[in-house]
C-alpha cells in the first residue's frame, strides 16, 4: 500500500506503474474522473404540465439586497477559488460589490449564457477509503467561482419559493431540498440546468485538475 501525510500520494496506473511525479498524477486522476462523468446526450425529458399555463416563472430578480443577504450567509472561508476570491473577501466588501454584481447577473440571465470564465472550476482529489495509490479511491471535490455560486443561490431560492407557491413541491420535501443543498452544493447546479432548459444548453465544462 503506497501512502502520503498530505496530498496525493504516489498512484499506480491500470498497468501497474508506479506514478510519483505530480503532473503525471494529475493527468492520471483527470483521465479517472471524465470517464466516470455522465455525458449528456441532450435529450430532455419530456415533463407533463401539472399547473395552468398562465402559471410559470419567465424572470429571476437580481436585487442588491438579496445579493448581500446571500453573501452574509457564505460560510468564512479563505480558500481562493480559481480567480482567487474567496468568500472573507466578499463578505468585507458586500455592500459594495451588492450593486455592480446585480447588473451583472441581469445581464446574464437576459442574455441566456453563463460566461466562459465561470465554467473553470479547480478539481482536487479526495481520498475516499481502500488503497491510496488506487484512483478509483478519489472523488473529485470542485471549487467554483464565488461570484457564480452567488448567482446559483438566488435562482435557487426564488425557483424553490415559485414551486411551493404553487403546490408543485410540498414543505416537507422542501426541508429534504435544502437539507441535501447543505450536503451537496452541485444540487444548486441541478436546478439552475432546469431553468435555463427555457433559455439554452449549455457546453461542455473546462475544468482544470489540481494534484
Amino acid at each position: 500500500m503506497l501512502s502520503c501525510k498530505s496530498g496525493v500520494g504516489p498512484l499506480k496506473t491500470g498497468s501497474g506503474e508506479v506514478i510519483v511525479s505530480d503532473v503525471e498524477k494529475a493527468e492520471v486522476l483527470n483521465t479517472y474522473f471524465t470517464c466516470v462523468f455522465t455525458v449528456d446526450n441532450g435529450i430532455f425529458p419530456d415533463f407533463g404540465r401539472r399547473v395552468d399555463k398562465n402559471i410559470f416563472i419567465s424572470e429571476i430578480d437580481f436585487f442588491s439586497a438579496d445579493i448581500v443577504k446571500v453573501i452574509t450567509q457564505m460560510k468564512n472561508v479563505k480558500t481562493a477559488d480559481p480567480h482567487g476570491f474567496n468568500n472573507c473577501f466578499l463578505k468585507r466588501l458586500k455592500f459594495i460589490l451588492a450593486g455592480p454584481l446585480s447588473i451583472v447577473y441581469v445581464h446574464i440571465f437576459s442574455v441566456g449564457k453563463i460566461p466562459n470564465a465561470w465554467r473553470i472550476a479547480n478539481i482536487t482529489p479526495v481520498f475516499k477509503h481502500g488503497i491510496s495509490s488506487d484512483v478509483s479511491n478519489y472523488q473529485p471535490i470542485s471549487l467554483t467561482l464565488v461570484f457564480c455560486k452567488i448567482f446559483e443561490r438566488i435562482l435557487k431560492l426564488q425557483m424553490l419559493s415559485h414551486l411551493l407557491e404553487n403546490n408543485l413541491i410540498t414543505r416537507q420535501l422542501n426541508f429534504y431540498i435544502a437539507f441535501q443543498f447543505r450536503l451537496n452544493s452541485g444540487l444548486y447546479l441541478v436546478l439552475f440546468c432546469l431553468f435555463v432548459f427555457f433559455l439554452c444548453r449549455f457546453t461542455a465544462i473546462y475544468t482544470h485538475y489540481l494534484p
